[in-house]
């Protein structure tokens, strides 16, 4: 079996350090306007080293300014006087930043917390309890303009701050004060928990909610998503208070996915078996990169190694929390990231302090007891995009299309695929991308993902053709058994053919426009014909009929002496009647006894005998009987010769034209109908075998109706 290759996290292009002679920590990197960025943290040293800002208390917020290159530019810092010269107290009684905002008038909001009195230093907001939240409001050159607290009677420690969409700000952070004392209102879930303060633009309190389980949460980080937020930091707590996700070390990263207005939507916890503890989170086009402290080995749901005492540990998630990579960054000694920025490139930078030499994957010197430790990771490495033989197809509406992808992919890499080119909404793809074809063309995003980053996207586009008509066809007769022939006299578009079928389900003969079909004497089939296309669209199917009449010469259609309509014979099944026209085609609504035709011509009548054999009588000519006043043959000019005529009669016309003859006998039945010839004067003409006697004859033409009489011997 193969194994598969874990994904690998960015390379290192450069690291820095910063500060004094004494301890500093960095706990926040805001990228700035101007390309370069400003770090905030914490420093108990004097001007020394690189710093040059002075010493106010024991740990001062300190914020550097630095180019895209790491280069300083200024370093200020802003806090109380508070045990200035008391050694032992300088990391509890403290002033300590924790995060950065950019403002909107070109400043920053700097976040954290204080346990000075006000009017010491360069802090003039009154402390609350223990520790609070402090906000410092600095301008672009690092100017103080305003500063204000927050918190109950416990201590109350933020790490996170964002601005949000009505001109304020959200602070983050862990509160261990009971409800309704100093300014604090939201219920003590455990022993600490995530709080959340809403301020306005100038520091006034709005609101404040808290999150936790029965045992301790500390918030560290905090970034607006669509609709919400996203709280990161650590916990303590099992499954219990309003947290769902289970324990999975002593420590685990937390992740509380909230709306706008604070409710919880979910939650996830990341770590091994050790203690696991978050202080950074970024978004990402995908989702969010995680990152923080880890003293565990590989388990749980950690998989990169352990580098020293303590490592940066960097995680990242998808927009629903689930894990995508980790990977660890430090020497022997312990690494404590504290902050995540994305750069420009695609890559992050990685900020925190570290103890350890040039050991593990550090290469930067080590300048004192710990120093700022910048990890400058690259973007991630983009795979190569998929690829396809052609990137549009047409396919019959509703009809699916599919693309393959040529590319081979490697153990680690997945064919995605999403309806939009968004962060959002990828799906894992195995085979073909396929999809159905609607009335506008559908578009599809594909791309390749390698558990880090995805490859370029190639927009895939699916055409629908539209599906042919219903052939229009004629139905088709003949009399006697033989070859019936259907033709079809539509034009077909390319790509097209017709097909034939005998019973509606096996289609054949593929571009036959013409086919044959042979019957026998009274049979009678329905035949399907459909059009097709080369996109595997088939269109609607129309049905033809094809009849074989057998001839039953003993049949005669009738036409009554002095009437228009035409009348069946006795002893046809009635039932089954159906009159036909010159060229055996079913006339509509002609199906009784008797048939009115609307215009001179041949007609038959057709039925199913006993058997269910299709019957058709010899044929008739019909000529209309007019109401005109008929003329003598004389007058006409018309001569008939011989009469008595002993069975061959010779018809001399006036002019040529267009005449029908017919015989009545004295009872008042046609016995005899013909055409008489339109190209010449005379006609000859063989009778039928009549008996002898004498007949009414009848001629009519454009110019009236002629009658005489003649003799048949």
């Amino acid at each position: 079996m193969l194994a598969r290759a874990a994904p690998r996290g960015p390379r290192i292009l450069w690291d820095r350090t910063y500060g004094g002679s004494n301890h500093e920590d960095l706990t926040e990197i805001l990228p700035t306007a101007d390309g370069g960025y400003l770090l905030g943290g914490r420093s108990a040293s004097g001007m020394n080293g690189n710093k040059t800002a002075p010493r106010r208390g024991d740990y001062d917020y300190w914020v550097v300014k630095i180019d895209a290159q790491g280069a300083v530019e200024w370093d200020r810092t802003y806090g109380g006087s508070y045990n200035l010269d008391n050694p032992v107290l300088y990391f509890s009684q403290a002033d300590l930043l924790t995060s950065l905002v950019s403002t909107a008038d070109g400043g920053y909001l700097l976040g954290g917390k204080s346990m000075s009195p006000a009017n010491t230093g360069n802090k003039t907001a009154p402390n609350r309890g223990s520790f609070d939240y402090w906000v410092v409001k600095i301008d672009a050159q690092g100017a103080v303009q305003w500063d204000s607290t927050y918190g109950g009677s416990s201590d109350d420690e933020p790490t996170a701050l964002v601005a949000t969409a009505n001109g304020g700000y959200l602070l983050g952070g862990t509160s261990g004060s009971e409800a309704n004392t100093g300014n604090k209102t939201a219920p003590k879930r455990g022993s600490d928990d995530y709080w959340l303060v809403q301020i306005n633009g100038d520091g006034v309190l709005q609101w404040d909610r808290t999150y936790g389980g029965t045992n301790h949460e500390e918030l560290t980080s905090l970034v607006a998503t669509t609709g919400g937020y996203l709280l990161g930091g650590k916990s303590g707590s099992g499954m219990n208070g309003n947290k769902t996700a289970p324990n999975r070390g002593s420590w685990d990263y937390w992740v509380v996915k909230i709306n706008d207005i604070g409710v919880l939507q979910w939650d996830r916890t990341y770590g091994g078996a050790g203690y696991d503890e978050l202080y950074s989170l970024v978004a990402t086009d995908d989702g969010y990169l995680l990152g923080g402290v880890t003293f565990s080995s590989p388990s749980g749901n950690k998989t990169a190694p352990n580098r020293g005492g303590e490592d940066y540990w960097v995680v990242k998630i998808d927009a629903q929390g689930a894990v995508q990579w980790d990977s660890t960054y430090g020497g022997t000694d312990y690494d404590m990231l504290h902050s995540i920025v994305a750069t420009t490139d695609g890559g992050y930078l990685l900020g925190g302090r570290s103890q350890s030499f040039q050991t593990g994957n550090k290469t930067a010197p080590n300048r004192g007891a710990s120093d700022y430790w910048l990890v400058r990771l690259q973007g991630c490495e983009a795979p190569a995009a998929p690829t396809f033989a052609a990137t549009t197809a047409s396919a019959c509406l509703g009809s699916n299309v599919s693309f393959t992808n040529t590319r081979a992919l490697n153990p680690v890499e997945k064919l995605q695929v999403n309806t939009a080119n968004a962060a959002t909404g990828w799906v894992d793809v195995t085979g073909d991308v396929s999809f159905a074809t609607a009335s506008t063309d559908q578009v599809r995003y594909v791309r390749i993902w390698n558990g880090s980053c995805p490859s370029e996207v190639v927009i895939l586009t699916g055409t629908a053709v539209a599906q042919p008509a219903a052939p229009v066809l004629a139905d088709q007769a003949r009399q006697g058994a033989g070859s019936v022939q259907f033709t079809y006299d539509g034009t077909l578009e390319a790509g097209q053919q017709l097909e034939w079928s005998s019973d509606n389900t096996s289609f054949g003969n593929p571009g036959t426009t013409s086919p044959a079909y042979t019957l026998q004497a009274g049979e009678a089939a329905t035949f399907y014909a459909r059009i097709t296309s080369n996109h595997n669209c088939t269109g609607a199917v129309a049905s033809v009929k094809a009849t074989a009449y057998a001839v039953n010469s003993s049949v005669q259609v009738v036409q009554t002496a002095g009437s228009n309509s035409l009348s069946a014979p006795a002893g046809v099944n009635t039932a089954t009647i159906q009159w036909l026209d010159a060229n055996l085609q079913a006339i509509v609504n002609a199906t009784g006894v008797t048939f009115t035709p609307t215009a001179n011509g041949t007609y038959y009548v057709s039925y199913r005998d006993a058997n269910g054999d299709y019957q058709v009588s010899n044929a008739i000519n019909f000529v209309a009987v007019t109401t005109s006043r008929t003329a003598s043959l004389a007058a006409g000019g018309i001569q008939l010769y011989p009469n008595p005529s002993p069975g061959q009669l010779n018809v001399a016309l006036a002019t040529p034209g267009s005449y029908s003859l017919q015989l009545t006998d004295l009872q008042g039945r046609v016995v005899y109908t013909t055409a008489l010839s339109a190209s010449g004067t005379t006609t000859s003409l063989q009778l039928p075998s009549l008996p002898a006697g004498l007949y009414s004859v009848q001629i009519a033409g454009a110019s009236g109706t002629y009658s005489g009489k003649l003799s048949v011997q």
